[in-house]
């Protein structure tokens, strides 16, 4: 009987049974399907997201409120109307002042008549129209431009949407001290 008794029973190694091993593994890889490349990938982010977002009703604009801690509205919207809308609202608390309004398509493509509407913290106060073109602005002054008595404190939400058919475009907002 041999000193060790693991030596008993195993078959000794030889260079050819590890090379028969190593290619069985390796011929096991070869039979994967190839990893994705990133354009597959993004193309898989994008249609996951498109079917979340379809699964997930969009908020009504009605129902969208400014946080001037993040800069956002909440609930979130996405716009089906083309194009990179920027929009441009006071990040500072204004004291009483006219609050600038602005939308535009940073790509450019827009031609696009345009209309905010403005809710303060006691709900809607009105809205006014204005024309996208290109990539320059189009400019409001609230509450010159509306038909709205002087903005009392608080937060104000301004949704942008198209004149022509009411979609949704962007939303900003602005506060009052």
């Amino acid at each position: 009987m041999p000193a060790d008794h693991r030596d008993a029973h195993r078959p000794p190694r030889t260079a050819a049974a590890a090379l028969a091993a190593a290619c069985a593994l390796t011929a096991a890889g070869c039979g994967a399907a190839p990893r994705p490349d990133t354009a597959e990938l993004e193309a898989r982010i994008a249609a996951d997201r498109a079917a979340e977002a379809s699964a997930a009703p969009e908020p009504a604009p009605s129902e969208m409120r400014f946080a001037p801690g993040s800069a956002a509205c909440e609930p979130r919207a996405s716009t089906a109307v083309p194009g990179e809308w920027e929009t441009s609202a006071p990040r500072k608390p204004l004291d009483g002042d006219p609050a600038p309004l602005g939308l535009r398509d940073a790509a450019g493509g827009a031609d696009l008549a345009v209309r905010a509407d403005v809710a303060g913290p006691d709900g809607a106060l009105g809205g006014a129209e204005a024309q996208a073109s290109g990539d320059s602005w189009a400019e409001l002054e609230f509450p010159g431009d509306f038909v709205a008595a002087d903005p009392g404190k608080g937060t104000y939400t301004v949704v942008w949407s198209s004149a022509e058919d009411g979609a949704f475009i962007s939303c900003d907002g602005f506060r009052v001290k």
